[in-house]
């Protein structure tokens, strides 16, 4: 076994065209590079990301550097009321157009 400087394991659905991932930076996408060390079904291994960066785990349609986006908080509830698995998402901020008034 090896040892990976500065590595982590993300979700491999956040990789995009082998070796791109997309980070939050003041409610805007912006693309970032890593190194790919190892692929599962579920998983990657890489390095390339700070510490504390905000790594988009989720599938985004369409998405592109300096897109607008906000963060959604969602909970889920057991049935005795119970918050649990506290989960941030991330949705298009929708923008106004006056010429569809």
């Amino acid at each position: 076994s090896r040892t990976i400087e500065n590595g982590m394991i993300i979700p491999r659905n956040a990789l995009y065209n082998r070796n791109e991932v997309f980070v939050l930076e003041d409610s805007l996408l912006s693309r970032a590079y890593v190194n790919v060390f190892k692929t599962d079904q579920e998983t990657a291994i890489v390095n390339g990301l700070e510490e504390g960066t905000q790594l988009v785990v989720e599938q985004l349609i369409n998405a592109h550097s300096g897109m607008k986006v906000f963060e959604r908080e969602t909970r889920d509830i057991d049935l005795e009321g119970t918050e649990r698995n506290t989960e941030t998402q991330l949705s298009e901020a929708q923008e106004e157009n006056p010429s569809d008034s």
